[in-house]
């Protein structure tokens, strides 16, 4: 609590942007974008969680309102990951370059610049489409348009960013989780569980 305290007094007494980065803590930001990756993770049981209230309209609006609910939690999700990724990049700079310790290894650039060659390639198959629309948004049941790849962009930014790598342990850990849940629903496919979440070909999200 004191150590709260103090953070908190130095971030009221910052006069200029680069002393609100130098003394925003690192493990407040570690702390925020792990609940962030957390509430990605988790969207799912959400969503199957909230099917249990909509299972009496029909299939296709059914599937349609989960469909839609999920991606904006993608989408938050997205956008605050690129948020916070900005603020871990904005800090560590002007710490660098405070300290004049300003160097980089090309070795730690690898996987980012290939990924943001991934992000390029799919940024011209947008400007080249014949359907715009279609390729920024992608269609109702996979979302996979550009707009998608961008905010995955902000998951992974985010993930580079995180220290230590105990949180992304435990982001990870939780994705098993959820995965190995939601797998055992098509594994186990009982006609209970698929009457309560009402999972079928035509349903399931």
């Amino acid at each position: 609590m004191n150590n709260f305290k103090e953070n908190w007094r130095q971030l009221k007494q910052s006069n200029t942007a680069g002393q609100l980065l130098e003394a925003l803590p690192d493990s407040w930001l570690n702390v925020a974008g792990t609940i962030v990756l957390f509430w990605l993770v988790i969207s799912p049981v959400f969503i199957m969680i909230r099917s249990t209230f909509i299972k009496d309209n029909d299939g296709s609006f059914y599937s349609l309102t989960l469909l839609t609910e999920w991606y904006v939690f993608v989408e938050q999700a997205g956008l605050l990951s690129w948020l916070l990724a900005g603020v871990f990049i904005a800090k560590n700079r002007y710490i660098s370059r405070k300290m004049e310790t300003a160097s980089v290894r090309y070795s730690d650039l690898a996987v980012p610049f290939f990924l943001s060659l991934l992000l390029l390639w799919s940024a011209l198959s947008f400007l080249f489409s014949d359907n715009h629309l279609l390729s920024w948004q992608g269609d109702v049941y996979c979302n996979d348009g550009l707009k998608s790849y961008i905010l995955y962009g902000g998951f992974f930014a985010l993930c580079w960013q995180i220290r230590p790598n105990k949180h992304i342990k435990a982001v990870v850990s939780a994705l098993f989780f959820v995965s190995t849940l939601l797998s055992l629903f098509s594994v186990l496919d009982l006609d209970q569980i698929n009457d309560i979440f009402l999972l079928s070909r035509k349903t399931a999200v």
